[in-house]
């Protein structure tokens, strides 16, 4: 089971790595820089009893020769890591992020789909930044946080555990589209402009001159009589 972080048994770690010290007669500078390659911060922060990140507990086991479980916290202590980090990444969210992550994760948990079937769903990046677009401009589940919240406070450490690599794919597919949506908004905004212009100006009740009628932010169709009217499109920050 991989982990973005792994509570180390601090103690057992010390041990170890004193042991090795005396065989090889190594400082510990020596240890990180020449044979681990890590810097000393992290590895005191697991000889502290603190979390590191997987590939590095992969790294030192294989170093000094034993399995990562000999040098890792209990499976009770890591289990209530990993729901402090899910509580902290969701709440790290907005509202617009939640409501999609939950709309996605909801169907994994009712066993709708699979984690593997929503990340393989092609979706064109059209449709994608529209489906997106309509969370940030509030048109998503409001409760997405709560739910969240809820379910990982409720959900037993055997589910949990058998769930949170996906949580975090999921997590991670969410935060990278909002990113992009982000990143891109204007043009998807100027898109969609583009298109309300077009299907207005093909409409034979339209009379007058479409660049007068722009502003910044808000397009403007004044009520002129005979079919037509005022419109304005919101455009996100």
């Amino acid at each position: 089971m991989s982990r973005r972080s792994i509570i180390i048994d601090g103690a057992k770690l010390k041990e170890l790595i004193e042991k090795k010290r005396e065989n090889t007669h190594l400082s510990l500078k020596d240890i990180c820089e020449k044979e681990l390659k890590i810097d000393q911060r992290t590895l005191r922060k697991g000889l502290d009893s603190g979390s590191i990140a997987p590939e590095i507990v992969r790294l030192i086991a294989e170093y000094l020769h034993v399995s990562e479980e000999e040098i890792t916290a209990s499976p009770d202590e890591n289990m209530k890591a990993c729901r402090r980090a899910l509580e902290k990444d969701i709440k790290s969210l907005g509202d617009a992020e939640c409501s999609a992550l939950w709309s996605q994760i909801h169907l994994v948990v009712n066993k709708k789909k699979t984690v593997e079937e929503i990340l393989r769903q092609p979706e064109n990046p059209e449709k994608r930044a529209s489906r997106v677009m309509s969370y940030i401009t509030g048109e998503g589940n409001q409760e997405g946080r709560s739910e969240l919240l809820r379910w990982i406070e409720d959900c037993d450490d055997q589910e949990l555990d058998k769930c949170y690599d996906g949580v975090m794919a999921l997590y991670d597919k969410v935060a990278e589209e909002f990113w992009d949506a982000r990143f891109s908004v204007n043009m998807w905004g100027y898109k969609k402009l583009e298109q309300i212009c077009r299907n207005m100006l093909n409409n034979p009740m339209y009379v007058g001159n479409m660049k007068e009628k722009e502003l910044p932010g808000l397009m403007t169709y004044h009520d002129e009589g005979q079919g037509a009217y005022t419109v304005y499109l919101p455009i996100p920050p």
